[in-house]
């Protein structure tokens, strides 16, 4: 790391409680992105973020994460998530992906929500793709309706092969459906069984 950043991470520190000045974490974030040092300017960011969480910091720091090498491509949806709550999923090509991969995902009700909200914000229903993303939603809201009786089978199954994984994704169903308590209750029960494997494949 070059010494000005140094200097300058070594200036922003203050006391516990305290947010360090914004314009001297930017002059810190813009020494770092002169660098060579990509860890460093992502640092940086991260320290925005968490005292100063604005929509343009979010978007520079979730890029830099998903253009750093090794990014796992499984973790898409998760990003995607991420930029929902940061309000950073900003594009009708975003929400319909996000949508789509919510799918694949079988998350029916988060993809529901996704697109209405996209409609509703105006990103999606104009232009070309209109048709395309009328007939996902339409897609998404029948899977919804399934959904209840289809996880109910499947949180059955899950627990029969003591499958962790299918139970986490069948928790993130039930969350995205507004049941939280049962959602929970799932994924602690999944991460539990996932910690037991590993620790079975560890011996």
């Amino acid at each position: 790391r070059n010494a000005a950043w140094s200097f300058a991470n070594g200036g922003v520190e203050h006391g516990a409680g305290q947010a360090p000045p914004e314009d001297r974490l930017q002059l810190l974030a813009n020494l770092a992105s002169k660098g060579t040092d990509k860890q460093a300017y992502i640092s940086s960011l991260e320290r925005l973020v968490a005292y100063y969480p604005k929509k343009e910091y979010w978007n520079d720091l979730l890029r830099r994460i998903e253009s750093k090498p090794g990014y796992n491509n499984r973790l898409a949806l998760d990003m995607y998530r991420l930029r929902r709550a940061t309000k950073t999923l900003d594009s009708g090509n975003d929400v319909f992906e996000m949508a789509q991969l919510a799918l694949q995902e079988r998350q029916a009700a988060e993809a529901k929500k996704i697109l209405e909200e996209g409609f509703a914000s105006g990103l999606l229903g104009k232009g070309n793709d209109a048709e395309r993303q009328k007939r996902l939603l339409n897609l998404a809201s029948q899977r919804a309706e399934e959904a209840p009786k289809q996880l109910a089978t499947a949180e059955t199954e899950a627990r029969d092969l003591k499958d962790g994984d299918a139970l986490v994704r069948i928790g993130m169903a039930y969350s995205g459906m507004g049941q939280h308590d049962k959602a929970i209750q799932l994924i602690q029960q999944g991460v539990a069984l996932l910690q037991q494997d590993k620790a079975a494949k560890g011996r």
